[in-house]
């Protein structure tokens, strides 16, 4: 399944996707919050405020990148199945009850 591909086009390099998925994390408001409000936590006034930031941001990225990977390897593999559209209703319908169920544990939904 190429449905994300143009007629007759061909896939993305992988420099590409990764420049588009940098692009798109660095713009990405929540991203930013977090690393506005949870960073500087960990930030000391005893030395130079950028290599602290960098080491942070770094360790940041480094744990992202896993779950990115994951994601990445999941969705390649689900897409090199020959889904029905029976098949992909029920996947979608098993996700949405997962993130509802997902969201009753969350603190805000508990009385």
């Amino acid at each position: 399944m190429v449905a994300w591909l143009p007629a007759g086009g061909k896939p993305a390099s992988r420099w590409s996707l990764t420049r588009q998925e940098f692009l798109v994390a660095i713009t990405n408001p929540k991203a930013l919050l977090l690393f506005a409000a949870f960073i500087p936590q960990f930030i000391t006034t005893h030395g130079s405020a950028a290599p602290q930031l960098l080491i942070a941001g770094f360790t940041y990225i480094g744990i992202e990148a896993f779950p990115a990977l994951g994601y990445a390897t999941l969705g390649g593999r689900l897409g090199d199945l020959e889904i029905t559209r029976r098949t992909q209703r029920r996947l979608d319908r098993i996700t949405g009850m997962s993130f509802l169920g997902l969201r009753r544990l969350s603190p805000e939904h508990r009385p």
